[in-house]
């Protein structure tokens, strides 16, 4: 048995692999009993000091997984520059998750180990590295989603932060211990040969009924329960593939490739909502490496409450095909005081309210966020915010993001008023953003309006990300 969703969240929270201990192997502890042949009349008293057996791609211990799909090993760093590495025997089109828990935040008991893992081909050329997972789930843990790209060995390495990051030295020790986890994931993609009827994910209705029936299920997340993923393939030309949502309150919600995914899909994501209709799409979906929340990941949509949402999968030249083509994607929502459509105003006289927050370290840096759609006709085709006690001669520094997040609105425009009919000056998106840059305030309120410039104004979600200073930034 194949790891499933539930077994999944069980396995990387607790250490477990399908409710029982993946008997974890301490591969950094010498098993001789000191009858090696070494010639030396010394008396061997190291504490794992000398070369161990898997500090090379050559010399790698051997994944092997449990009859549950469960493989786990504890290791250390020890000492400072030791590389641990280990061989997974991929089978084509098996979907694998790996997870570097080093005690930062997981399953090892805390310790020093900010754990990065790199992954390699067959032939030892890398092929993905990660040192920190999306959301800084782990903390400092590390992970990895890969697929068998044919039936071939593919290489892990475990190494220290220092020792991985440039202009620093790499750390090690006693303390430096790691847990390792690799799980081979099912196959919740049973039919998309489409050879049968039923139980397939190529539409909307499909999608809800294998939903209701807790199939096709994302995987849920062990750190946050505002997580999950799935993982899927194109095996047939013109192959699509959707997953349902049901969300119960307003968040922010997020959809993204794992990072450095070793494909050949070619993607387009799109995002529809209850009725169907298309509210979010991008050709980058990947999620970031230097990852800032509404600026780097594939689409990001405000959910405005209790509804259904579907996210659809599909290959953009509609011929790729096969076991290599397949995908890794995660929901993460968060609750960032999301102002819902109802609320915000499209009226001068009631711009929406930006609380603004004063810097700890710097009394006269502000800073505020605000998240809107342009969606349907109750938009009255502009938004409007208000801020409140702004500082004469202060500098006000704003990015209307839209591109990043796979919004449909290619044209937003900004406008600030120091009162309503009184304009002070009006800026226009530039590959889809707004930017404003040291704009002088003139003191007291300030409004802010959001609109397309060509009044086609949805579906399309923007981010309003603002401060200001006391001087301009450089």
């Amino acid at each position: 048995m194949k790891l499933t969703a539930y077994t999944l969240v069980l396995a990387m929270s607790l250490g477990l692999g399908c409710g029982k201990d993946p008997e974890p192997v301490d591969t950094d502890t010498d098993t001789d009993t000191d009858t090696d042949t070494d010639t030396d009349t010394d008396t061997d008293t190291d504490t794992d000091t000398d070369a161990d057996a898997n500090d090379s791609i050559e010399t790698a211990t051997a994944v092997t997984f449990d009859e549950e799909g469960v493989f786990g090993v504890s290791g250390v760093v020890n000492p400072a520059g030791d590389r641990d590495f280990f061989a997974v025997d991929a089978v084509l089109g098996q979907d694998y998750v790996v997870y570097l828990d080093g005690g930062q935040d997981g399953t090892v008991d805390p310790g020093a180990m900010d754990s990065v893992l790199r992954v390699y081909d067959a032939a030892g050329n890398v092929i993905g590295e990660n040192d920190d997972l999306p959301y800084r789930l782990g903390g400092t843990d590390s992970g990895f989603v890969f697929r068998g790209m044919a039936d071939e060995k593919v290489y892990l390495e475990v190494l220290e932060w220092g020792d991985w990051a440039d202009g620093y030295e790499g750390e090690g020790g006693a303390g430096y211990a790691y847990d390792l986890y690799v799980f081979q994931l099912a196959d919740l993609e049973d039919n998309e040969d489409n050879a049968e009827t039923g139980a397939d994910n190529d539409d909307i209705p499909s999608a809800q009924a294998n939903y209701d029936a807790e199939h096709y299920d994302w995987y849920g997340d062990p750190w946050a329960d505002t997580i999950s993923f799935t993982t899927g393939g194109i095996q047939v030309a013109g192959d699509v593939d959707v997953f349902a949502h049901n969300y119960d309150d307003a968040a922010v919600c997020q959809w993204s490739f794992f990072p450095e995914l070793v494909t050949d899909m070619d993607p387009i994501v799109s995002l529809y909502d209850g009725s169907g209709n298309l509210v979010a799409q991008t050709e980058e979906p990947e999620f970031g490496t230097d990852y800032n929340f509404f600026y780097d990941a594939g689409i990001t949509f405000p959910i405005q409450g209790a509804g259904d949402y579907y996210l659809q999968v599909e290959d953009a030249s509609g011929t790729n095909a096969g076991p290599t083509v397949w995908y890794a994607v995660m929901n993460a929502c968060y609750d960032y005081g999301i102002v819902t459509e109802d609320e915000l105003s499209t009226a001068c006289d009631y711009g929406a309210a930006i609380n603004m927050t004063t810097s700890t370290s710097d009394p006269n840096y502000k800073y505020g966020r605000m998240v809107g759609t342009m969606n349907d006709a109750e938009d009255a085709g502009e938004d409007w915010f208000l801020i409140e006690g702004t500082t004469a001669g202060h500098y006000l520094n704003l990015t209307l993001e839209t591109a990043g997040a796979g919004s449909l609105l290619s044209d937003a425009k900004v406008s600030l008023y120091s009162a309503c009919g009184q304009e002070i000056s009006s800026f226009l998106s530039d590959g889809g953003n707004v930017i404003i840059e040291n704009e002088v305030l003139p003191g007291g309120s300030l409004l802010i309006k959001v609109e397309s410039a060509s009044g086609l104004n949805g579906p399309g979600m923007y981010y309003l990300g603002l401060a200001s200073t006391s001087a301009a930034e450089q």
